[in-house]
């Protein structure tokens, strides 16, 4: 069986054209760290009043909308309407904040192998957060992404139902005096696919426990399993015009 050091032992040289390529994501999105953090905190704060939840209620009600949105339609789920949304929803906000801001998230080792590979072949990287300035530089530090100097675009979506749009995308893009045909999105839910679609932008969905069976039509592929690719793989997949 060929390892990861096997198949990336023949990668490319640095390509000088490649600067004018970019790959984009969702800080909290890349990781499924938000997405965890809402699972756990969620069952943290539920199971202190009874109520239990599993990973789908992740997967149906929480994947792209404020609390104040989603906690209704939640607990009508599980049976618990007693409970007041409106009162759950700055605690369940709060805690996913410090969630995120906490050394307990991480990157798949994969995607971090990537971003270095692809640094050091002058692709650019840059994130879009929807978190606050503060959480969203915690998690930044978190992730490791400070030190690779991954640019951060801030864009809050509290009461927002979908985040990102496609204007955040091309917000993005602009700033980085980028093309969107020069911007390839790695994507983990379908909102994220529909805006990168939207912007005129190559997408590429790389699900996880929570949106693995989210419809993902129109990206350009899907990874199921993004340790099966090697590095050399994932940058063809995300920028195949390299070297053209």
């Amino acid at each position: 069986m060929m390892t990861a050091t096997d198949r990336d032992s023949g990668t490319r040289e640095a390509v000088g054209e490649a600067s004018r390529y970019a790959v984009l994501f969702v800080l909290e999105g890349v990781s499924g760290s938000e997405r965890q953090a809402t699972y756990q905190v969620l069952t943290s704060i539920l199971q202190d009043q009874g109520v239990k939840i599993i990973p789908a209620h992740i997967s149906r009600f929480c994947l792209e909308i404020s609390p104040e949105d989603y906690l209704p339609d939640l607990l009508e789920a599980v049976g618990a309407t007693r409970l007041s949304s409106d009162k759950l929803a700055d605690d369940i906000r709060g805690g996913i904040a410090m969630q995120l801001s906490s050394k307990s998230v991480s990157l798949p080792e994969r995607i971090r192998e990537f971003f270095h590979f692809a640094k050091a072949r002058n692709i650019e990287l840059a994130a879009l957060s929807g978190l606050p300035q503060a959480s969203a530089m915690a998690l930044m530090d978190s992730l490791g992404l400070t030190e690779l100097g991954i640019q951060l675009v801030v864009m809050e979506h509290d009461n927002v139902d979908h985040f990102p749009r496609a204007d955040s995308w091309l917000k993005l893009s602009r700033s980085m005096k980028k093309s969107p045909k020069e911007c390839a999105v790695i994507a983990g839910n379908r909102v994220e696919v529909k805006a990168a679609m939207s912007a005129g932008m190559r997408c590429v969905a790389v699900p996880d426990q929570f949106t693995a069976f989210e419809d993902f039509s129109g990206s350009n592929a899907i990874i199921e399993d993004i340790s099966e690719y090697s590095l050399e793989q994932l940058l063809d997949v995300l920028c195949p015009h390299i070297g053209d």
